[in-house]
């Protein structure tokens, strides 16, 4: 199953995915931390 929150910033899409995470035992995955993360380490998706 793969569930996409969409939504603008601050309208609470990491906490409703904390808890649907928890509740659905499915893996979180952050697409803003694994951009920030690719950012720091200079890569080239970092950079775009």
């Amino acid at each position: 199953m793969v569930v996409v929150l969409l939504g603008p910033p601050g309208a609470g899409k990491g906490k409703k995915a904390t808890m649907l995470s928890s509740a659905l035992h499915l893996p979180h995955i952050s697409t803003d931390n694994l951009l920030r993360k690719k950012k720091k380490k200079k890569t080239s998706l970092g950079r775009e």
